[in-house]
């Protein structure tokens, strides 16, 4: 063979070559070229749309979810119609509308898991409006970073071919993921302090005389007594600075189940008081609250200098944390918990033998 003939011949098989990667990669099947579509957004109209979304479906590798838009407010189907971050389900549909197609990808299905949208991996986003109107659909998969600017890989309803999109967030497909997990965030200048019951009859006491006290101190310390450092009681005093929960679940649902574990009532310098039962089911803790507001109870501290995060009307605020919390009972972290049930032993410094030097 001449040098000629193998030139040739090398030329015929890098055209064969490159055919081949075309067809496995660069043209949709039974569509258009690549570059269609680019530049254009993931689903188109939706923008339009957006406000008109009621129900959002997702199935994924950690479960399924079905949010549900009532009078307004967001709901999670599956702890019972409690409500869902309404931020997230914001920042999900405002992404999916203003997501727009920046790269054609392969449209081999044994090559999706290399993008995360197989079906081991993806969380699957169906947008409907009123009664079972599908108004979009769309596999979603592994995200990548261009700087700061989020990625993702996608493969849109009724198409063959997966896309690199902009502007999506993180979305996961289980339903701890989507709840409102704030419980409860009362400004530590307004506690003064909380009354720990334990199912023996032990009860604790932690106060401080004013919202400028940094420490909070135990009742009833003994001559000779002190606490195992000057902050030892703030943690279980100020355990309703932030409450975030790991779960919720009806209250109801534990009535046969629930074993008592401890009793905090939490009171703050301007007349609110907060209950909150802590009791154990299935190897978890669980806690319900109620509020109540007694203007008697407030004091002099409640001036407005003193107490710029007391709100203007107490009776007003408790009502809302009622409605909130009634009928609900919520998960606490372990930390949480192990602030909310200190007995005095884990207080106060065990004294020192006569026979120490």
């Amino acid at each position: 063979m001449t040098q000629r003939q193998t030139s040739i011949l090398g030329f015929v098989t890098l055209i064969a070559v490159l055919a081949a990667i075309w067809l496995a990669f660069g043209q949709q099947r039974g569509g258009p070229t690549v570059d269609e579509g680019v530049g254009q957004p993931l689903v188109a109209g939706l923008s339009e749309r957006v406000n008109d979304v009621t129900h959002v479906h997702l199935a994924g590798p950690d479960g399924q979810t079905m949010l549900t838009r009532v009078h307004g407010d967001w709901q999670v189907a599956e702890r019972d119609g409690y409500r869902a971050d309404a931020d997230k389900v914001r920042e999900m549909l405002v992404g999916l509308a203003r997501a727009e197609r920046l790269e054609p990808k392969t449209a081999n299905p044994d090559r999706f898991d290399r993008l995360g949208l197989d079906p081991d991996r993806a969380v699957t986003v169906t947008l409907e409006a009123g009664a079972g109107e599908r108004i979009a659909s769309v596999r979603v998969g592994r995200r990548r970073f261009a700087g700061t600017s989020p990625r993702s890989f996608v493969l849109p309803d009724g198409e063959d071919r997966t896309w690199l999109v902009s502007a999506l967030p993180s979305i996961a497909s289980g339903p701890i993921a989507w709840l409102d997990r704030e419980v409860a965030a009362i400004a530590r200048a307004r506690l003064a302090g909380v009354t720990l019951t334990h199912p023996d009859g032990e009860v604790v006491r932690i106060t401080r005389a004013g919202p400028a006290d940094t420490n909070f101190t135990l009742d009833g310390l003994g001559e000779g007594e002190a606490l195992t450092s000057p902050s030892a009681a703030n943690a279980p005093a100020t355990a309703l600075l932030s409450v975030r929960a790991d779960d919720v679940a009806r209250l109801d649902a534990f009535e046969e189940t629930r074993e008592p574990l401890a009793d905090a009532r939490y009171h703050t310098f301007d007349g609110l008081t907060v209950d909150v039962t802590l009791f154990t089911a299935g190897g978890e803790t669980w806690a319900g609250l109620t509020a109540a507001y007694d203007p008697a109870a407030a004091t002099e501290a409640d001036a407005p200098a003193a107490m710029p995060d007391a709100p203007a009307d107490g009776a007003q605020e408790a009502a809302e944390l009622n409605r909130r919390w009634a009928g609900w009972a919520y998960k606490l972290p372990a930390f949480k918990v192990d602030d909310m049930v200190r007995n005095r032993a884990d207080l106060v410094a065990a004294e020192e033998s006569a026979s120490d030097p």
